[in-house]
């Protein structure tokens, strides 16, 4: 079997090295796709870098393989251009320093078309039978070669790190992540804290202190100053017009909490009206006796809804489903994602939700634990307040392909569900644990993302590599079953 790898990480391509070094009859890893000493840079295709220096480029080639000629006859073809699209703007100029070239739709179809020309016939080449993915695919480039290995009928294996300290999921397609048959005969149990939430170091230094920053902060004052530079040159010029800019965003920062760093990492001008928009909401109080259902909004660009949320990428629509199931009486609490730039946030996304009139949209520093605690249920597209709600005996409404979808206390949406159907459901903490149980028991040791190594008291770099390329060639050459089918 010729395995084609799309890893982008230092620790994943120790696994990578590990496959290579094991090569046999069995499995032979035949291409990569990743960093700049792969086969393929993945940042070409994510970038649209025209004159990179590698092994493989795609604009080195001129002709046509005709893997593209029948894309319009595939029924997916829509869903997979839209998703391609939506993926690639993960790199556009407006949300990253080191982005790609597009601005206009009919530029990102011409791409589509382009790359997946290009990356079918290089699959082709090299009679390619099997793409592993260490990520569920979301960049663009690993979504592109998702796309081509459904369209040309080749197996795929995707993994994924959970949440679990050195557990990571498997499965063999995207449709079926978080999909597993409950057995009423398992017997070990994984122990669910119900009286304790998480604090999730990846919200590391988010909290529910209203104090404001003084002013913009160095780094702000930095990355202005940097977009000037490299965008608005002529407001050097312009002083005028350069220090009323610095002062709305001065203006920002005094009334944002001094933890929401507004433009530490990335400014750019189109932010500004999503960042007083935000800063106006700092005042509004809510009301915990009130009957209200929670929906935290997710970050995005993000695996979280571009990958796993189906159509559900567009939140707004979850929200305005969820709106029409609810009874008059029952309000929707929404909250901002804290890590959420002004990117997929207009003032036509807003305008959207406030059209709604059992909305309510609440401050970024009220708690996600008491704000879990106090609601009726917690709705989401896919993301981990779902499983704090059912971890404490709460429901969970999953728009999205959500990792836990399958457990005890979590409804998945489908069209005519009613409120009446949701609230019947019942949470028990004990089928709840010997669920989890039956999952963690289907999960794989190891860290396939190295955010996540810090969880793991006794990692070792080398141990791990060996440890994951075993698993790997042992589910690929169905040895191992997968955690989601």
């Amino acid at each position: 079997m010729k395995l084609m790898v799309v890893s982008t990480d230092k620790l994943t391509d120790r696994v990578v090295n590990k496959l290579r070094q094991n090569n046999s009859s069995d499995l032979e890893i035949a291409f990569h796709l990743g960093r700049v000493d792969s086969d393929l840079r993945a940042s070409t295709i994510r970038r649209m870098i025209v004159n990179q220096k590698s092994k493989r480029f795609m604009f080195d080639r001129s002709y046509l393989n005709s893997f593209s000629l029948k894309l319009s006859e595939d029924p997916h073809f829509s869903d997979g251009l839209y998703k391609f699209v939506d993926h690639l703007y993960r790199s556009n100029k407006d949300i990253a320093i080191r982005a790609n070239n597009i601005e206009y739709i009919h530029e990102a179809y011409d791409y589509f078309y382009l790359a997946f020309d290009f990356l079918a016939g290089l699959i082709d080449e090299y009679k390619i039978d099997h793409i592993l993915f260490f990520n569920v695919p979301h960049l663009g480039c690993d979504t592109l070669c998702y796309e081509v290995a459904r369209f040309l009928g080749l197996k795929t294996t995707i993994l994924n790190q959970s949440i679990f300290p050195g557990k990571y999921f498997s499965t063999s397609s995207v449709d079926f992540f978080g999909n597993f048959k409950l057995d009423p005969n398992f017997a070990d149990v994984y122990n669910v804290n119900k009286s304790h939430l998480p604090d999730l170091f990846y919200m590391k230094g988010i909290n529910s202190i209203l104090t404001p920053a003084k002013g913009v902060s160095a780094l702000g004052f930095l990355s202005v100053i940097l977009y000037v530079i490299i965008r608005e040159p002529l407001l050097l010029v312009r002083f005028d017009k350069l220090l009323k800019l610095l002062f709305r965003v001065n203006q920002i920062y005094k009334r944002m909490p001094k933890w929401r760093d507004p433009f530490a990492k990335f400014f750019n001008r189109k932010s500004l009206e999503y960042f007083e928009f935000i800063a106006g909401l700092q005042s509004v109080e809510i009301d915990f006796k009130t009957k209200y259902v929670y929906f935290p909004l997710h970050l995005q660009p993000e695996m979280t809804t571009s990958a796993l949320g189906g159509a559900f990428v567009d939140q707004a629509l979850a929200i305005e489903i969820l709106s029409s199931i609810l009874p008059a009486d029952v309000k929707i609490y929404v909250k901002e994602n804290p890590k959420q730039m002004g990117f997929m946030r207009g003032p036509t996304f807003f305008h959207r939700i406030n059209r709604l009139k059992n909305v309510v949209l609440i401050p970024e520093n009220i708690s996600s634990h008491e704000l879990i605690r106090n609601c009726i249920f917690v709705a989401a597209i896919t993301g981990t307040a779902g499983w704090e709600a059912i971890s404490i005996g709460k429901l969970a409404l999953v728009f999205g392909n959500a990792w836990y979808r399958s457990l005890p206390g979590t409804v998945k949406y489908s069209e005519g569900l009613t409120y009446d159907e949701i609230i019947s459901i019942k949470n028990s903490h004990e089928l709840l644990e010997k669920a989890v149980g039956q999952l963690h028991s289907r999960m794989h040791d190891g860290v396939i993302d190295r955010h996540y190594k810090g969880l793991v008291s006794d990692y070792d770099d080398d141990n791990n590599a060996v440890k994951i390329a075993e698993t790997i060639k042992n589910l690929i050459c169905n040895d191992h079953s997968y955690t989601f089918n």
